[in-house]
């Protein structure tokens, strides 16, 4: 397995980068690993938030780089707030390596904000409903299981003793797919209204007259951290992708609010879906 980006390791790669940069523009990773002792690779690897160097290279690096007293004390701190441990992912030899590193930014986020056109989002779903979504995506029995436990793993983040608040905008379409038949979807919605009326989300529908809204190809993840900076989730069948990029996660956010004002209001969404439930009880 390829080694993991997570967000606090990009924080160390991005800041190193900048480092040699502002040393010297003509201080390139051959020649800073050359000094430094080390490979092109390891260089690589740290700036690209893969790895982090030991202890020994990252002082080695600091000191090539020029760094003053502050630089330095910075780039500690940041060193050993990626070394701290992290969330632990189940089976994360078994799943995409940008999802296990989504995984573990989710754990240091403290709000989440989806947009979902075909399914309920992973924080929101019961457990059959889980298993059903599994279910359909085939696989044997393992897999299916491990799927399913890893969407109540993240599910505990919303009771944490920081718990993540968790915004989901859904499609009017999500809540008339019966994924695995009508008691299950009963259930579920049941689940969203009791959730929406907690106050552990908040969530709002997109009725069908609203037209066309947002990406329309797949489901959006937006998280936020305590320091106000986001990356986003771009999830596919086949995995997804992270994305960082300061001028591309700003219009995804801008994508988000635009949606949130044209979807019904959490309280008008609620009652949209009581009524839904209702019809399907009857």
């Amino acid at each position: 397995m390829p080694p993991e980006q997570t967000r606090r390791k990009r924080m160390v790669g991005r800041y190193m980068e900048a480092l040699r940069k502002r040393h010297d523009p003509a201080l390139i990773p051959e020649r800073a690993a050359a000094l430094a002792d080390t490979s092109r690779t390891t260089i690589s690897r740290l700036e690209n938030g893969q790895q982090l160097p030991n202890k020994h290279l990252f002082a080695a690096l600091l000191t090539v780089y020029g760094a003053t007293p502050e630089e330095r004390a910075e780039a500690v701190a940041l060193w050993n707030h990626a070394k701290q441990g992290t969330v632990t992912v189940e089976h994360a030899a078994d799943m995409p390596s940008k999802y296990v590193a989504f995984r573990r930014d989710e754990a240091d986020a403290v709000a989440e904000f989806t947009i979902n056109y075909s399914a309920i989002p992973g924080l929101l779903q019961t457990a059959d409903y889980a298993m059903a979504i599994s279910d359909d995506l085939g696989g044997d029995d393992t897999r299916r299981s491990r799927m399913t436990e890893d969407r109540q793993a993240r599910q505990r983040l919303l009771g944490a003793s920081r718990p993540l608040h968790t915004h989901a905008i859904l499609s009017e379409a999500v809540l008339h797919f019966a994924v695995g038949g009508p008691t299950v979807l009963a259930e579920q919605l049941a689940h969203l209204v009791a959730a929406a009326s907690s106050g552990t989300a908040t969530i709002q529908v997109v009725p069908f007259v609203a037209g066309s809204f947002g990406t329309m190809n797949g489901p959006l993840t937006i998280l936020r951290f305590d320091d106000d900076s986001h990356v986003v989730y771009l999830e596919y069948p086949a995995g997804g992708e992270l994305v960082d990029s300061p001028s591309d996660v700003s219009r995804f956010v801008r994508m988000f609010e635009n949606v949130r004002g044209i979807a019904l209001t959490p309280e008008e969404s609620t009652a949209f879906i009581q009524r839904t439930l209702d019809v399907i009880k009857e």
